[in-house]
């Protein structure tokens, strides 16, 4: 278990403390209560908040955003380490839920397909910025 997981496990332990008046609820208590908040992700399961508090794994971009708004706790320092900058733009507030997706798939790249994305991206930039002929 890294340092960054094992802090991000204590942060959100006391977030949920918090949240939920100093009494921690049951895993699927917390599963449940996170998948109504995130309705346009998919379920997260109670094995996922277990890893998650254990510090065995964290969440994607999109799921960090939905624990900063639901429990009010600061966890944007463990997804910029965990995170590229794309996905860091991802925590601005009301951030579009595709572009957000869009991160977690580029995230999700080996380094050969992201340098091919890379190069598709710079076209597709290039021709934005090319003048109507």
């Amino acid at each position: 278990m890294t340092a960054t997981k094992s802090a991000f496990a204590s942060h959100l332990k006391s977030g949920l403390l918090k949240h939920y008046q100093g009494q921690m609820p049951s895993l699927n208590f917390i599963a449940r209560d996170f998948t109504l908040r995130a309705p346009d992700l998919p379920p997260v399961s109670s094995e996922t908040v277990r890893h998650w508090l254990r510090g065995q794994s964290m969440p994607h971009i999109s799921r960090m955003q939905v624990l900063i708004d639901w429990l009010g706790i600061e966890l944007v320092d463990f997804s910029l380490q965990r995170n590229n900058d794309c996905c860091n733009k991802g925590l601005i507030k009301n951030c579009p839920n595709d572009r957000l997706a869009l991160c977690d798939m580029i995230e999700r790249l080996n380094h050969q397909e992201s340098q091919a994305m890379k190069a598709v991206l710079q076209m597709l930039a290039a021709h934005h910025d090319a003048p109507n002929l």
